[in-house]
């Protein structure tokens, strides 16, 4: 239960991402950092943010060459205004000391989020924030490196209201399919069938994506739908049904694991013209009846307020 001291401070960190410039997350392409070609095609690629991967597409063997890779790629490549974005290891592995440690010190202010995997609790963002406030001071960074906190394991589901108000830092919740059902034990080896041989009567997923976008946004965070490994045929097929399906929920954006992704993600994450001009006309007319102190206005026969210039600030940091 929220005591009485916790709220004002929550409410002074959601006040703070309010006034933070959404990013564009319409596609986020995650590439194994293990992979120099991968990522010197991926650089290419017109995507919002790029993930170089050193987590489950790397053998343990190979983690410490990965992150040489992730740091040389950032301070080597043009990345044309891309977010730059590394996934760690779990905060419970051996390895996430390491990869935090010499990721931030090698690739600096080249680096945007760090996207955090199998997150439990709050706690382990605590770390993660504490660790990266110590590292910014000691090399004197320019600016915080953000987070992005991936909902793929029971434990965040349950204790979601804590993880979301953890730190400042946190830019944008990320579901992982794969190791939800894994961690369930839901039965499904092919997730790019979406439900087809499912006997349950809705959305598998729907539970989850719904408390991330509700808890999300309370929080005033970004939401962005995880890895679908279709891309040929009826993969992709199904990959822009689930794209759909986030939309539908309020998400912003969706990971693509292959080129073929790309474009489906960027098209359903990017609004119409006539919505952007229509959201555009409607954040202009509204604000000038602010410099005229008004807090509500009629525009087009709907009445307009701050919640609907909101959803309007939200389509237009979307558009291309």
């Amino acid at each position: 239960m929220m005591n009485f001291i916790a709220k004002p401070l929550i409410n002074l960190l959601v006040e703070g991402r309010l006034k933070m410039p959404l990013r564009k997350r319409r596609c986020e392409l995650i590439t194994p950092a293990v992979n120099r070609g991968m990522i010197e095609k991926s650089s290419d690629l017109p995507v919002d943010q790029i993930i170089l991967d050193l987590e489950d597409s790397v053998v343990e063997e190979r983690k410490k060459e990965a992150r040489h890779n992730a740091i040389a790629a950032f301070n080597e490549l043009c990345w044309g205004g891309k977010i730059r974005s590394v996934r760690i290891n779990s905060v419970r592995s051996p390895w996430c000391y390491h990869d935090i440690l010499e990721i931030v010190k090698g690739a600096g202010n080249n680096l945007d989020t760090l996207i955090i995997p199998k997150v439990k609790g709050a706690q382990d963002l605590y770390f993660i924030d504490l660790f990266l406030s110590q590292l910014e001071t000691e090399i004197g960074m320019d600016c915080k490196v953000g987070i992005e906190c991936m909902i793929e394991q029971p434990e965040a589901v349950e204790y979601i209201r804590d993880i979301v108000f953890s730190t400042s830092r946190l830019e944008a919740l990320i579901f992982g399919a794969a190791d939800f059902a894994a961690a369930m034990g839901i039965p499904i080896l092919d997730l790019s069938k979406i439900d087809e041989e499912s006997k349950y009567p809705g959305h598998r997923w729907h539970y989850v994506l719904n408390q991330m976008a509700v808890t999300g946004r309370v929080a005033n965070l970004q939401l962005i739908g995880g890895s679908f490994p279709g891309y040929d045929n009826d993969g992709i097929k199904n990959y822009r049904l689930e794209a759909e399906y986030e939309k539908a929920l309020g998400f912003d954006g969706k990971w693509a694991i292959h080129p073929n992704q790309v474009s489906v993600a960027t098209e359903v994450f990017t609004p119409s013209d006539k919505i952007i001009e229509q959201a555009r006309k409607l954040k202009n007319a509204f604000n000038e009846a602010v410099e005229k102190g008004l807090g509500a206005i009629v525009f087009d026969g709907q009445m307009v307020d701050y919640a609907t210039i909101e959803v309007a600030e939200r389509i237009l940091v979307r558009q291309e």
